[in-house]
């Protein structure tokens, strides 16, 4: 495996195991937030961000369900949505580096 690539993945991997700290910390994440507390932190909610409030509901809000209401059901939804948007986003990257890469052997 090479160097680079083997470094990528052991930071991937820390990234992931300290993914859990979001629930310890205090306040909401940055960026997400909801109308309601974007009028608190800056005094207005823009014309845009409110016609779009609706718009999108995440599969699995806040991490958890009822069930995994808990500090290790939430670290355990937390790991899910970690590894799913890693595995998703390094798919993307892949395909896109094989068509750019046989861009680059079609023009050779």
């Amino acid at each position: 495996m090479e160097k680079v690539f083997r470094n990528l993945l052991i930071w991937l991997l820390i990234l992931v195991i300290l993914v859990p700290l979001g629930i310890i910390a205090s306040g909401t994440a940055y960026g997400e937030w909801g109308a309601d507390e974007l009028q608190s932190l800056i005094g207005y909610v823009p014309v845009g961000f409110a016609s779009l409030q609706g718009l999108y509901h995440a599969p699995i809000p806040d991490y958890g369900t009822d069930w995994a209401s808990s500090f290790l059901g939430q670290s355990l939804g937390y790991y899910a949505a970690a590894v799913i948007g890693v595995c998703l986003l390094g798919g993307l990257f892949y395909l896109i580096g094989r068509q750019l890469a046989k861009g680059k052997e079609d023009t050779a």
